[in-house]
């Protein structure tokens, strides 16, 4: 349901919590509304959005009170804002009064660092802010940094469950999601890409062959992992999307809904 495209004097406030219930109405009769949601509308801040460490269920970057490896090929995700193009991640424990920040230009961290590392059997609380100009306004309307998440480091194989594990077999893994996509954020990585390749390409084709779209997305540490931003200019409908990483090609399938 589009807001606020109905009479002024009924229009929702703005820079105000609301609570939203929805009610379905079937052959005339309504249902029970359910439970309440909060709804605020702030143009600046839907702008800029804040931010938070991946907390959607059963995403394979999901973050927010997972527990991690400490080492290269461990990462931690943030939930990806478009047009961002720093993240700044927080690992505090304020008890102990440890503070560290990682600032990157991705939406995710490796857990690697030398100075000030994470500390094998702690949780730590993270939190995460981003910025569109390089760092010199973080999103915000008062404090930048958006919901704190847990994160344990714990070096036991067996106990660490939810890792990202630096990928050792020579079969690239690759994932496109969400798909189906509303044609504007699409997350993009492949995994194990071959030593000496710098760049992969994707490529965007529509049923008939025109190529509607065309990016190439830069190699770190044999991987990829970005948000491709479509803007909006894929119209409903399949697409196949064709990978290109040195010798390897890759075609997936790309479902556009409105």
């Amino acid at each position: 349901m589009k807001l606020n495209n109905w009479a002024v004097a009924n229009q929702v406030p703005a820079n105000r919590l609301m609570n939203v219930r929805v009610r379905t109405r079937v052959n005339g009769v309504s249902g029970a509304f359910g439970p309440a949601c909060r709804l605020a509308i702030n143009p600046t801040l839907a702008a800029c959005p804040q931010t938070q460490l991946m907390n959607i269920p059963g995403d394979p970057d999901f973050s927010c009170g997972a527990t991690r490896m400490w080492g290269t090929g461990n990462l931690v995700h943030a939930r990806p804002v478009s047009g961002a193009n720093r993240y700044q991640f927080r690992f505090r424990i304020p008890a102990e009064g440890f503070s560290v920040t990682r600032t990157v230009t991705t939406y995710f961290t490796q857990l690697n660092w030398s100075v000030l590392p994470l500390q094998d059997g702690k949780t730590y609380d993270v939190d995460v802010r981003v910025s569109k100009d390089g760092g010199a306004i973080w999103c915000s309307t008062s404090d930048p940094w958006g919901p704190v998440c847990q994160l344990t480091i714990d070096n036991t194989p067996a106990n660490s469950g939810n890792q990202n594990f630096a990928i050792e077999a020579t079969a690239a893994e690759l994932r496109m999601f969400p798909n189906p996509n509303r044609g504007d954020l699409l997350n993009f990585s492949i995994s194990a890409i071959e030593e000496g390749v710098n760049t992969v390409s994707v490529d965007i084709y529509d049923l008939t062959g025109k190529r509607m779209s065309a990016r190439m997305i830069a190699v770190a540490d044999g991987k990829v992992n970005t948000v491709i931003d479509l803007n909006g200019e894929l119209a409903a409908g399949m697409y196949l999307v064709n990978i290109t990483a040195g010798e390897n090609t890759y075609t997936e399938r790309l479902v556009i809904q409105p």
